[in-house]
């Protein structure tokens, strides 16, 4: 009996052995620098982004929701674009309808292009009357004639082609009511969302000649034979493309498009290019009340442009030929170190007068990097930080291939089996079983013995 209860003892401890075993063994389951700017703008809305590094130098108020005036048509017109690659050879007739539309008359607004019902137009016509002079009946047609041709034929059918194509490239506080911009109380958007429709329009070469255009010559047409041989002068609201306009004028803009609500103020998306530097900077509401006065819009852009081109220069943070820290290595012969590289050379905008050594590079290497290691085997990260703000994380590679020392990763798998956990315990349970059965030994001889001496006595 004393027998089995050893052995029963016995199998348990080796049970719980192999249960801890198994349990230690199977896996368990389970932004940007900061810019100062000296200047106040007056518009309520900014958003200013380098199109060469994508990183946005200057916001204010870019997700606040807001009125985007005749800004809309830069969407209108891209999606045109896209339909008919060639709008020169696309003819139409201007509708009834879209001279006695009614939200146009109720806002008082008139055909800035001079078109007229019944008129045989080109598309390219509708697009430069709807981007230069604005004109909100042009946008109008421009939406019957792509819906007719691509859709239902109706102007809700191309206002919600409008919000899918805002949806698509990554708008996601924008909502269209209509293809002009006149007002409607729930036609909004933000600084940030038109910055993503002003970029995509401007990747489309043929969106990009029309709104650098600071004049446009209409030809004659059936309803308008009195345009003369050089055709209707047709002038781009955008004053900061045209040297008449001294306060605005700015030489190295190219684009892109004005705006004015009496609810919305100025609202301003411009493109400008400088010494291989391009941005683009939404202005919104400038709070003027009529569009004759002062366009803070479009000083605030012309400002902010002269400060970045004047005080931004892109630098190289760090060089992939360059090494960033040496680390410790284990298991390689001869050597204790390695030297860590960028995967890649990291480029961004700092201040003109801010050299690259004052960004600090902070690296996040895991202890205990063991050989073999290959040549641009990514060790780790490192977070370039300017004052407070990271600017970039890069990743961290080895700089050169390293072999592993088959002596050294022997002693270290035994010393490191030694040391480990599993093996204590491991250890410490067999000590214990030992114990147990030296216990139950003693106890069993015991036992024996007080069984000898009944025998003897009973012979007795």
């Amino acid at each position: 009996m004393m027998k089995k209860i050893i052995m029963r003892a016995s199998a348990m401890l080796m049970v719980l052995v192999l249960a801890f075993g198994v349990l230690t063994i199977i896996p368990q389951t389970k932004a940007e620098a900061a810019f100062v700017v000296d200047y106040e703008p007056h518009c309520d809305a900014i958003y200013m982004v380098n199109l060469d590094t994508g990183m946005v130098v200057y916001e204010k108020n870019s997700d606040k929701l807001k009125y985007p005036a005749s800004l809309t048509k830069m969407m209108t017109c891209i999606l045109a674009l896209e339909y008919f690659s060639d709008p020169k050879s696309e003819y139409l007739t201007i509708k009834e309808a879209v001279l006695n539309d009614r939200t146009c008359i109720n806002n008082g607004v008139w055909s800035t292009g001079y078109f007229k019902a019944g008129e045989r137009v080109t598309l390219k016509d509708l697009l430069y009357c709807a981007m230069l002079p604005s004109d909100n009946y042009a946008a109008l047609a421009i939406a019957y004639y792509v819906s007719e041709q691509k859709g239902e034929g109706t102007v809700e059918w191309f206002v919600d082609l409008m919000n899918r194509k805002a949806r698509e490239i990554g708008c996601t506080n924008t909502q269209f009511m209509n293809p002009h911009g006149l007002f409607h109380e729930k036609h909004q958007t933000t600084a940030q969302d038109l910055y993503k429709i002003a970029r995509y329009a401007m990747s489309n070469a043929a969106f990009a000649e029309i709104v650098k255009e600071p004049v446009y010559r209409r030809a004659a047409t059936n309803m308008n034979p009195d345009f003369g041989p050089q055709g209707a002068r047709i002038e781009n609201t955008n004053k900061m493309l045209s040297t008449a306009y001294e306060e605005y004028f700015y030489q190295y803009v190219k684009g892109i498009k004005t705006g004015f609500l009496a609810k919305a103020g100025h609202c301003f998306a411009s493109y400008a290019t400088k010494d291989g530097y391009s941005y683009i900077i939404i202005c919104l509401d400038d709070k003027a009340k009529k569009n004759n006065e002062t366009n803070y819009a479009m000083l605030d852009a012309k400002t902010l442009f002269q400060w970045a081109f004047s005080s931004l220069d892109l630098k190289e943070i760090v060089s992939s030929s360059k090494p960033v820290a040496t680390i410790d290595i284990a298991m390689a012969w001869g050597r204790d170190t390695i030297d860590v590289y960028p995967a890649e050379s990291f480029t961004t905008l700092m201040p003109s007068n801010v050299e690259s050594y004052s960004v600090m590079v902070k690296t996040n290497i895991a202890d205990g990097v063991k050989a073999p290691v290959k040549k641009g085997e990514i060790l780790g990260q490192a977070d370039l930080i300017y004052g407070s703000e990271v600017i970039g994380t890069i990743d961290l590679v080895a700089g050169e291939t390293v072999q592993r020392s088959d002596l050294l990763y022997v002693l270290g798998m035994i010393t490191g089996l030694f040391e480990s956990p599993v093996f204590i315990v491991f250890l410490a349970l067999i000590v214990l079983a030992a114990v147990a059965y030296v216990v139950l030994y003693m106890l069993r001889s015991r036992s024996t013995a007080s069984l000898r001496r009944v025998h003897r006595y009973r012979r007795m």
